[in-house]
């Protein structure tokens, strides 16, 4: 079972071989029905037309004198041309016409006596009409100015099923010839429709390694690749534009995350000057008595932790900024107060 899978898979894993196994497996279905019908139906549809042609050259005989027919009368030239035997007699079973054996007489007689004289009862104004395994044949007879005459036509079947059964050795030398042919135009239209098929799945391929400048041609033979061209290159386009503006909104991402950096930085490095005040207006605390002192660096630590939350508020609001639109407003700063106030506290 799994052998005959993987060798499914191996022979039909494309669109190209179902494509040719599909037109090939159809084209021999088709030659394959045609061949059985031509076997089985044509030498009995060949009889069939035979017996209706006799028929009909029965009815045209009943329009020409036969008592002076011969082998130069239009009509029987064109009956024997389709291979049909006469044998004509009148109503004393006397020679009026025999096929191949005019002038010999003893062979006419034995031709009327065989087919007509020794079956004479089955004689009618209508022609009757028989298949036989060695022959087909007709007979009836015919009156004409006082006289009757007796028509006995036939075909031999042993040249008929020779020349069928030639017939059939061409015809499935046809049928391989055209089998071949099929393979070879199955081969080349499959070929037609997967070419662009597979021209379309190398160019989209590029885009599992990340390239998108994939531009597909758009005239194709077929409508459907053309449509399918049409949205892989809009689809393209799309995934370009997209990852451009990916790549421009990291790069503000990026910008954005280094201003963060530059001010986390300086920040961490500003609330060092005010730890370090703080922490040496405390010990001062604990070594001075005088009162005015204390209240001095008390309102010193105040201001410097006042500072601290406002550097700490600032850097709160830059972590809230969420991209380079929500930049940190600047102001004018007077830089001898800010001097003159450092000073002060140190």
């Amino acid at each position: 079972m799994e052998w005959g899978i993987s060798l499914k898979r191996r022979f039909f894993n494309t669109i190209r071989k179902k494509m040719i196994f599909m037109q090939v497996a159809l084209l021999a279905i088709i030659m394959g029905i045609v061949g059985g019908v031509f076997i089985m139906y044509a030498e009995n549809y060949y009889y069939r037309s035979k017996l209706h042609a006799m028929e009909k050259g029965f009815e045209e005989l009943k329009d020409i004198n036969i008592g002076t027919v011969s082998n130069e009368d239009p009509l029987i030239i064109r009956l024997e041309e389709q291979r049909f035997r006469l044998v004509i007699a009148d109503e004393n079973f006397q020679n009026v016409y025999c096929t191949d054996v005019t002038n010999n007489f003893k062979r006419q007689q034995s031709k009327i006596y065989d087919k007509i004289a020794e079956k004479v009862n089955r004689y009618g104004p209508e022609f009757t009409k028989r298949n036989g395994p060695n022959k087909i044949k007709g007979f009836g007879y015919i009156e004409q100015y006082g006289h009757r005459y007796y028509v006995y036509m036939y075909e031999r079947k042993l040249n008929t099923k020779i020349h069928f059964s030639y017939y059939k050795l061409f015809f499935g030398m046809i049928c391989g010839i055209a089998l071949l042919a099929g393979i070879g135009v199955s081969w080349y239209i499959s070929n037609r429709i997967s070419r662009p098929i597979k021209n379309i799945k190398q160019a989209t391929s590029k885009a599992i390694e990340n390239n998108y400048e994939v531009n597909i041609e758009e005239t194709q033979d077929f409508d459907e690749l053309e449509d399918l061209a049409k949205s892989i290159n809009i689809m393209m386009t799309r995934i370009r534009s997209q990852m451009s503006e990916l790549e421009d909104e990291l790069s503000k991402k990026r910008m954005v995350e280094e201003r963060r950096r530059t001010f986390v930085n300086n920040v961490s490095h500003e609330l060092k000057t005010p730890l370090a005040i703080i922490s040496s207006q405390v010990e001062m605390l604990q070594l001075i008595d005088d009162n005015d002192k204390r209240t001095e660096y008390c309102a010193s630590i105040i201001e410097e932790t006042r500072s601290m939350a406002d550097l700490i508020n600032d850097m709160m609001m830059v972590y809230s900024t969420q991209n380079d639109e929500e930049i940190i407003e600047l102001e004018d700063a007077d830089i001898s107060e800010i001097v003159k106030k450092n000073c002060q506290k140190h």
